[in-house]
């Protein structure tokens, strides 16, 4: 016996849902880990809840991660305490994930709030 096609898709939707939904919930984005690229930046995605990415941010590895113009981190540590978004101006607060999520392969580091 064959499932309706409008059932399967239904199923497989369903399926997948808790796969993506869920990272950071009640947050606006979660940072994922950082990444050293072979030009010698080191990348960060910003994603929204549901894994889509909001910003690709990259800056050169010699400058310091709370250095910038856009990660500012708790003091005398290297966690962040701030993100100020660069494509809207707003600044949002950090938290640590406390839970161990992912979007892909990328392991959330923060969660953002305003």
């Amino acid at each position: 016996m064959q499932l309706p096609r409008s059932i399967l898709a239904a199923v497989v939707t369903l399926g997948l849902s808790s796969v993506v939904d869920g990272v950071c919930s009640g947050y606006d984005y979660a940072i994922g880990t950082n990444t050293t690229l072979a030009n010698g930046q080191i990348q960060w995605q910003i994603y929204t809840p549901q894994c889509t990415v909001h910003l690709t941010y990259q800056q050169p590895a010699t400058t310091g991660i709370c250095d910038t113009q856009v990660f500012y981190c708790n003091f005398g540590t290297k966690i962040f305490g701030q993100y100020d978004d660069p494509t809207t101006g707003w600044a949002y607060n950090c938290t640590q994930d406390a839970t161990v999520e992912s979007c892909g392969s990328d392991k959330i580091q923060s969660c953002v709030s305003r």
